[in-house]
Parts: C-alpha cells; structure tokens; sequence
C-alpha cells in the first residue's frame, strides 16, 4: 500500500489485511480520518475478540506513556491487537512526547495496530516522526465547495448508484462542505433503492426533500437564462422558507458563477465545450448554459453584478441595510441583475 494512497484506497487495503503498524490520520477535514478509523474498527479484530483486544482511547484521558505501554502489551484472544487513539492533537506538544514515540516507532510491537486522529494540520516536527517505515501518515485535504460534486458522485458510484448532474448539483447545494450530511443524505437512498439505481432530481425530491424545482441550482439557471419570471418565482419560494435557503449560500453560488462568466468572455475559443470546461474548471454539463448566459451579460454588466453581490452580501451581514427582510433583498438582487 502507497503511503500516497487515497482514503477509499486505504480502507480497501484494510479491508484485505493489508495493514500498516501505526496510523496517523491527520487534516482539517475530519470526516476521512474517521472513515479510515471506522474501517480499522471494523476489519481487524473479530467480534468475539473485541472486548479484550481492541481499545478506544481519549488522548485527554491517558498519558502518552501510560498508552505505549499499554500497546506493548500482548493480545488476549487474537493474533493482534487495535488500540485507537482519538484528539490526538492533545500530544506531541512536548519534545518528551516526540521522543517517546519516535522510541515506539524504532522497535513497534508486531501484534499491535495503533491508530491516531490528529484534528488539523500537524507541525514539521510531528510529520518527520511519523515518516517512520510500518506508519501510515495521512493528511486529509481541505475541500472546497467546487469539488463536493465530485465527491458525491464518488460516494454514489461507491454505494453503487448512478446519478445525472443535475441531481449531483442539487444535493451538493443542500448539504455544502458537509461531508458526513453528505453521505448521511446518501444513505438515505441506499435504504429505499436497489444497487444500480439510476438517481433522478425526481428521487432526490422524494426522498431526500430537496424541491426539483425550487432550489439554488434552477435559481441561478433562471439568472443565466434571463427568465426573470422564474427567477422571481423561485425567490418567492426562498423567502417562505430563508432556514433552507440562506442568502449567503445564494450569494456563494451567483458570484461563483458570475466569475466564471468573466473568465469565459477572455477565452480565445469559446466554442469548444471541452476547453471551456477545461479552463473554467467546470463539467461540461454546464458550458451551453455559460455560452447562454453570455448574450445576456457582457464584461462590463458582469463587473457591475459582481459589485451588486458584494454588496447585497454585507448587507445580508447587517451593514447598510437598516431592517431589510429576506423577501426585499432577493428581490432587489434579481432587479438589479437582470434589468
């Protein structure tokens, strides 16, 4: 196993027994790191052997001593054991802690798999403890709202789905950055659908509750379109419900895709799909509506609706807008795009 490998690769490899000694699962995004510790949890120790050789640790309840001690340890029931170490973040503040483990890493016990969670960015001293031969050290990459598409389309094809990109793009505007509502949602469906499923904005509608019609995805393809009556039609929508539909997350989706516009009227082919996707970073699922959305607004019409987003955003944030309710400041953001 690549010590470079993806999270899925990592599970897949703990899956077959294909284990490292030691695992340092690090990185602003918890939810891989807990993905990982929840695959160990599961593969190595059967059932029957879990209650005397695997433990769940707290680093704020036990010393770092006190638990390399206890990983020394042999097992009861089983050929190894699993000790799992969570907020680890809570060690290695020291050069004693540095010292003890590197001490560990020289001679690791062959019956003991021991596993730490590390919350955030571990320092340079720390990565080059861990650097050690039989240790994993994983550092989970930050996500960005533009790569959530292709995590959920990764997620669905792992549940054994198929899904368009319209139901793609809707589940990601409902759940953001949240990776662990994103495969909640996700789950939902592997509960009422047979594997192979093909996922339609209908499925998504009925049984996750996100409106096929009235959401952020046909709010801003309304905008792109120059159908104003939509577009106001749907904000109606939104100002019933402002809990599901926050402004912010409105203003996110429009300024992303006001700067992709921009950036499409500088491309010296605008015609091909691939490039334009290629170089807006974009699927090309959405390049005829980029192209659509050019005849209705030129650069110096994107510039002005740029400043109109920024500030409609601070006035969302109080500033300057006295006591405007969610209602008036959708309406006014459309009439000043779109007239």
């Amino acid at each position: 196993m690549s010590k470079t490998a993806t999270y899925r690769k990592i599970i897949e490899d703990i899956q077959n027994g294909n284990l490292f000694s030691v695992y340092f699962l690090s990185g602003e995004e918890d939810f891989f790191a807990k993905k990982i510790e929840q695959a160990l949890l599961e593969h190595i120790i059967p059932p029957e052997a879990r209650g005397f050789d695997m433990a769940v640790y707290y680093a704020q309840d036990i010393s770092l001593s006190d638990l390399l001690m206890r990983a020394g340890q042999f097992p009861m029931m089983n050929d190894k054991q699993l000790i799992v170490v969570r907020n680890a973040e809570h060690y290695f503040k020291s050069a004693g802690d540095l010292k003890s483990m590197e001490n560990y890493l020289a001679h690791i016990p062959g019956q003991t798999v021991l596993s730490f969670r590390y919350k955030g960015k571990p320092g340079a001293k720390i990565k080059k403890v861990f650097s050690a031969p039989k240790v994993l050290l994983y550092e989970a990459p930050k996500i960005y709202d533009n790569q959530i598409p292709g995590l959920i389309e990764d997620l669905m094809r792992y549940k054994g789905f198929k899904a368009d990109t319209k139901s793609v793009y809707m589940l990601s505007e409902f759940v953001g950055t949240d990776l662990s509502r994103m495969e909640m949602e996700i789950d939902k469906l592997s509960v009422v659908l047979e594997e192979g499923s093909q996922i339609t904005p209908e499925i998504i509608e009925k049984y996750i509750g996100i409106s096929k019609d009235f959401n952020i995805f046909e709010f801003k393809s309304a905008i792109a379109t120059g159908n104003i009556t939509k577009a106001y039609k749907i904000a109606r929508f939104f100002a019933q419900n402002p809990g599901a539909y926050s402004l912010h997350a409105i203003l996110a989706v429009l300024y992303g895709f006001f700067t992709q516009l921009y950036k499409y009227w500088t491309l010296p082919d605008k015609q091909n799909r691939s490039k334009v996707a290629s170089a807006l970073k974009i699927n090309p699922y959405f390049v005829p509506e980029i192209q659509q959305a050019s005849r209705y607004y030129n650069m110096r019409k994107i510039s002005k609706i740029i400043s109109v987003l920024r500030d409609t955003d601070m006035k969302v944030k109080g500033l300057g807008a006295g006591r405007a309710e969610y209602k008036d400041l959708i309406n006014e953001l459309i009439f000043k795009i779109m007239r």
